[in-house]
């Protein structure tokens, strides 16, 4: 299934490439076994966008994912289900709202990881990966995305009747925006133990509005990762196999406290 992070932010492409520094594949004697098994992440990837009337805005979205891992040499397999999403950009009169089938059909998608040592320590690597929501796309790197809800290439993976996939957003204004979205993230982090994986996400998307239930949001500004890299991060915590997502989201507090 074609799908991800954070998923839908609304955030235009940029170009910020992401490269490991480190040793290359079979030079190191990390092991990946001790790492498989359920892990509950949290990630949070901020944009910044200049919105007319608005200003200038820091709009953070905030996934948190439910992780099965499996080794396979000394990198891993990363079965991912995303458990919740939300978006927060400072007003508090105006939210986005990404419905449970959207989360639930569009969050679920295979990864892969490799471990690598650097000093005295152990790094995370997770290279690459691109995403295409709402469409489907021969080339998810180049292709363009489609503008026509009447295209053969849109998808409507919610399945909710609209093209695309729809957010939904409330507040000052009304309306849900059909969207086609392309993104990519990379993940490098520090192991601590065998319990904690943290560290910064590289990433970015665009996106195409198929459609809108309003014509005052028809379109969307244009919007960058915002360039502190403190600003998107991830936090990985191993859990019990037994505990589900609603359990994740229940405990979140205490998973990701650092």
């Amino acid at each position: 299934m074609r799908t991800w992070t954070p998923l839908l932010g609304l955030v235009a492409l940029a170009a910020v490439g992401l490269a490991w520094n480190g040793a290359e594949d079979g030079e190191t004697e990390v092991s990946a076994e001790p790492y498989a098994g359920t892990w509950a992440q949290l990630r949070v990837q901020t944009a910044v966008a200049d919105v007319p009337v608005l200003g200038h805005l820091r709009v953070k979205t905030t996934t948190i994912l439910r992780l099965r891992m499996y080794p396979s040499g000394h990198n891993l397999s990363v079965a991912v289900e995303a458990c919740s999403m939300e978006q927060d950009a400072g007003i508090p009169l105006l939210k986005v709202r990404f419905p449970e089938d959207l989360v639930r059909r569009a969050g679920r998608f295979e990864t892969s990881a490799s471990l690598r040592r650097e000093g005295d320590g152990v790094q995370f690597f997770q290279p690459r990966r691109w995403l295409v929501f709402g469409a489907h796309l021969e080339d998810e790197d180049a292709d363009a995305l489609p503008t026509d809800g009447a295209d053969e290439r849109v998808w409507d993976q919610d399945e909710d009747g609209h093209p695309g996939v729809t957010v939904e957003v409330r507040g000052l204004l009304d309306a849900d925006l059909y969207l086609v979205q392309r993104s990519w993230t990379s993940l490098r982090g520090t192991v601590a133990g065998t319990d904690r994986i943290d560290g910064r996400i590289q990433w970015s998307e665009d996106h195409a509005v198929l459609g809108s239930t309003s014509s005052l949001l028809s379109s969307l500004p244009p919007s960058t990762p915002d360039p502190d890299p403190e600003a998107s991060t991830f936090r990985t915590t191993r859990i019990d196999g037994d505990l589900d997502c609603a359990e994740i989201v229940a405990q979140r507090d205490t998973l990701f406290a650092r």
